[in-house]
């Protein structure tokens, strides 16, 4: 049962990974951010964008990663 376990998380690591890879540096830095635990507020500041474009950003990979 672990094993199956680990394989399912290295390939959703190797999906984000993926993805990642894809993005912009902005668009990357704004989702690592959003990973951690950034707030939209704090990501937007850091980014010198709107929170409304951060949730955007963080929508669309959403709908990539599905």
């Amino acid at each position: 049962m672990r094993i199956e376990v680990r394989i399912e998380v290295r390939i959703e690591e190797d999906v984000i990974a993926g993805i990642l890879d894809q993005l912009s540096e902005r668009d990357r830095y704004v989702l690592t951010a959003r990973m951690r635990g950034d707030t939209f507020s704090a990501v937007a500041a850091e980014v010198g964008v709107t929170r409304e474009k951060v949730r955007l950003i963080e929508a669309r990979w959403r709908l990539l990663g599905r």
